[in-house]
């Protein structure tokens, strides 16, 4: 197995077993992202695909100067984002109101919950709230990042988040999908 700098040598240079290498290690965790932003693993394959095109005709500009595999998974999130732009107008969906004042203890809770049955709640949020749970929490965007990307204000990434935990939360409860 090739160490990540190699890969990258030989899948820039253009070397097909390289490149189904990178395919093959990376695809797997890859596709889960896809799937968090989709509404379906159809959905998700096809942005994977695409996510994978991008990949390839942007490997040559990667710097190397981070870990591949956060630049492979920006590249896929991106995709992913621009996949629902396009497709999906969950812009149209969000509100624009401030943030309210309400504290969620849903973090610490999150543990008590079976992992499988916090995913099947979380697919079924709004797809703008499932979007900004999934940057935010999972991964890692900052609300500025998140504004930036789906071109709405930072109060409105906040309140989105803050909703999204507590649907999800209501969900969770709704469905007794507690683990004792």
């Amino acid at each position: 197995m090739l160490s990540e700098k190699e890969l990258y040598q030989q899948c820039v240079a253009g070397n097909r077993s390289a490149q189904k290498e990178l395919f093959d290690r990376f695809s797997p965790k890859l596709l889960g992202i896809c799937f968090r932003y989709s509404r379906s693993l159809e959905e998700a394959e096809d942005v994977l695909q695409d996510a994978f095109i991008r990949i390839f005709n942007y490997l040559p500009t990667y710097k190397n100067d981070g870990s591949l595999d956060a630049w492979l998974r920006r590249i896929t999130v991106n995709t992913a984002l621009n996949n629902i732009k396009h497709n999906h107008h969950i812009y149209d969906e969000m509100n624009l109101e401030t943030a309210m004042d309400v504290q969620s203890d849903l973090d610490k809770s999150m543990d008590n919950y079976d992992s499988k049955l916090i995913w099947d709640s979380v697919q079924q949020l709004p797809e703008g709230y499932r979007i900004i749970l999934n940057m935010h929490t999972i991964e890692g965007y900052s609300h500025k990042e998140i504004a930036e990307h789906l071109k709405i204000a930072e109060g409105t990434s906040r309140s989105q988040l803050m909703r999204a935990k507590q649907l999800l939360e209501e969900l969770l409860k709704q469905n007794d999908i507690f683990v004792k």
